[in-house]
């Protein structure tokens, strides 16, 4: 977080995951004060992830008034229709399949090398 450039690329709102690995210890008194002095203000906290809002969009935070619930009409991966679900499937098999995922496969293998 210490290389983001806040000035230059302003996120509406930025989440970080704030305990330490595998426990309910929290971590943000450690990095929270570089996100503050840049502009952002905390705006909520799930138990696991802090969130933070842009001070620029500060009428965005009447969506952090209350944590997820029924009323906003979300749907659970595990309650979504399985034929979506085979349509993406298909898609991702013709994608996987077709002659130019092959033919631009060293590219890929050659961009992992490089790039990383």
């Amino acid at each position: 977080m210490r290389g983001a450039d806040f000035t230059q690329f302003r996120p509406w709102i930025i989440l970080v995951e704030a305990t330490a690995p595998l426990t309910r210890m929290e971590t943000h008194h450690d990095w929270e004060p570089l996100l503050l002095n840049s502009g952002y203000s905390f705006c909520y906290k799930d138990g696991l992830n802090r969130f933070y809002l842009a001070d620029e969009k500060r009428e965005l935070l009447v969506n952090f008034d209350f944590p997820p619930n029924i009323f906003d009409e979300f749907t659970l991966f595990y309650q979504s229709e399985d034929g979506e679900l085979e349509v993406a499937r298909d898609e991702l098999k013709k994608i996987l399949n077709s002659s130019s995922w092959r033919i631009t496969s060293p590219l890929r293998r050659l961009k992992t090398l490089f790039f990383r």
